[in-house]
This record gives C-alpha cells, structure tokens and sequence, in this order.
C-alpha cells in the first residue's frame, strides 16, 4: 500500500490490524482488478461508549469505485462506474465546519449516481477533512 495510504490509516487512529486488514483487502481488489486504486476512504463511526470502528473501505481509481463492507469481518465487495458524476449529493455536518474538527466532529456524504446506485459515507473526528476531500475530487456534482 503506498506510503499515502499508510499515513491516512494511522491518521485516522487504526489499529494494526484494521492496517494489515486493510493491506489484504486492497491485495485482494488488485488480483480481482488490477486497476490503480487512487484512493481509499475508511468510513468510520463511533459507538455509544465511545469506541471508533471502521465500517467500509472504499477503493476510487479508474473510473469506479468498489466498495468492501463490514471490512473487518467479511470479504464482501461491488463495484460501481463513476464514468458520470453523481446526480445528487447531501451532505450532513455535525460540529465539522470543513476546517476545525473535534471529539464530536461527524460528516455523512450521501450520494446516487444513476437511482437506485448510490453511496453513503461516513467520517467521525479527524476523518471529516479526508471526507471533504473525497468529495471534492470523486463526488463532485459541479
């Protein structure tokens, strides 16, 4: 995984093992498509009691975007053409003003690209400013 990448999934505060379960995720997408992965966003979220789990992992690059749910317990993935812009776009921002975040920063992207495809991701603390820049590069409805 590049170096990027690495420094993304420490920033956001992963563990070793949601990295190495990352690593493998990323090694499997390329046998599957070796197209390049530009990009990878984690969505994650924050329990009742405070603890911070990783939910999906979203892979941008080539023109699609695949995503692997339930990352840290099952392979299951799809892929999806981001050959045309998203058609819709809502974002939801919670003490997250695109510049300053906090312990209750929250940013939810909901997007369709052709109905019923679509994406929904989601970023807690400081993974809001990586979500704003997915969204300006990847989701962009201008």
């Amino acid at each position: 995984m590049s170096e990027d990448h690495v420094d993304y999934f420490l920033d956001i505060g992963m563990s070793q093992v949601a990295i190495n379960r990352a690593n493998y995720l990323r090694d499997l997408l390329q046998r599957v498509s070796p197209s390049k992965i530009e990009d990878i966003f984690i969505s994650d979220s924050i329990s009742e009691e405070g603890i911070r789990s990783q939910e999906s992992m979203w892979c941008f690059g080539s023109g699609r975007v695949t995503e692997f749910k339930n990352m840290m317990t099952s392979v299951n993935f799809d892929f999806m053409s981001l050959e045309i812009r998203p058609v819709w776009v809502d974002v939801v921002s919670q003490d997250y003003d695109f510049e300053e975040v906090n312990d209750k920063s929250r940013l939810v992207v909901n997007t369709v690209i052709r109905h019923p495809m679509g994406m929904a991701l989601k970023a807690t603390r400081n993974n809001c400013p990586h979500l704003t820049r997915i969204m300006q590069r990847w989701l962009s409805v201008l």
